[in-house]
């Protein structure tokens, strides 16, 4: 199925996974290599996939680390 993002779109299928973050943890983020378009987006707090956006990229697919720091005083889902 065809991916939108905030910042762009995709052809490739949509796959999230999430991590949670106890106050203070990071969580770092980014592809090394792939074959094909993709979007990426980091979000985090609520449901699948996360309420507020922490940053979308959609270009370069590849080598573009992104970070979150949960300052949020409870555990939070990243997606």
């Amino acid at each position: 199925a065809a991916v939108s993002g905030t910042c762009g779109s995709s052809s490739a299928p949509s796959v999230v996974f999430f991590a949670r973050l106890r106050p203070g943890q990071t969580l770092t983020v980014y592809q090394i290599d792939n074959n094909y378009d993709s979007v990426h987006e980091l979000r985090y707090g609520g449901a699948c996939p996360g309420e507020v956006l922490v940053r979308c990229i959609d270009d370069p697919d590849i080598r573009s680390p992104v970070s979150w720091t949960n300052n949020m005083g409870d555990e939070q889902q990243v997606f």
